[in-house]
């Protein structure tokens, strides 16, 4: 399967209620800083839905390594693998693995949240078949991000995605397609 991915505007939260909720309350807990902290995080104050969905991500050395601190029970059913407490260079398949790490240092980077989309396609990454879009976090403290939490938003297709990661699609997509659940 082909992918490509892709930095977009964060103003495309504004099509997405749930995103744009998290990415508000993060907005609010940052205050006049650059980042709050995560140990201000109270998880149950996101939109319910998003949560088996997030994964947290603590920066290892500046960067040179990420261990997964919390990963969503949805996470781990899309992935087939629960990654809590391994590095992100475990995450299969290993092409997943160089993206997540690349995302997360642009994020270590900039040290401001960020909006990706990835598009997926069987043969031609011209015509993606689906996509998929991931909101990036971070906390830390002064400029120094600590942990970066992870939102992603499935649409279109998501057997296709389920079908990238190697995972058994749930029931309730074989059974409605157009289902807008995430």
């Amino acid at each position: 399967m082909q992918h490509r991915t892709a930095r977009i505007a964060l103003d495309a939260l504004a099509t997405d209620p749930s995103l744009q909720a998290v990415y508000d309350y993060w907005h609010e807990l940052r205050g006049s800083r650059t980042m709050p902290g995560w140990s201000e995080v109270d998880m149950m104050a996101l939109p319910l839905e998003v949560i088996p969905w997030c994964s947290v991500i603590d920066v290892v050395d500046g960067g040179r390594d990420f261990t997964v601190r919390f990963w969503g029970t949805e996470r781990t059913r899309l992935q087939a693998a629960d990654y809590t407490g391994r590095s992100v260079f475990d995450i299969q398949p290993p092409a997943v693995g160089r993206k997540v790490k690349e995302e997360l240092s642009q994020i270590i980077e900039a040290g401001a949240p960020m909006l990706f989309e990835t598009w997926l396609a069987d043969k031609d990454i011209a015509t993606p078949a689906t996509n998929y879009r991931m909101l990036r976090l971070p906390f830390g403290e002064e400029n120094a991000v600590r942990s970066v939490m992870c939102v992603p938003r499935l649409s279109g297709n998501r057997r296709m995605v389920y079908d990238w990661f190697g995972a058994e699609v749930p029931v309730a997509y074989l059974t409605d397609p157009s289902s807008t659940r995430r």
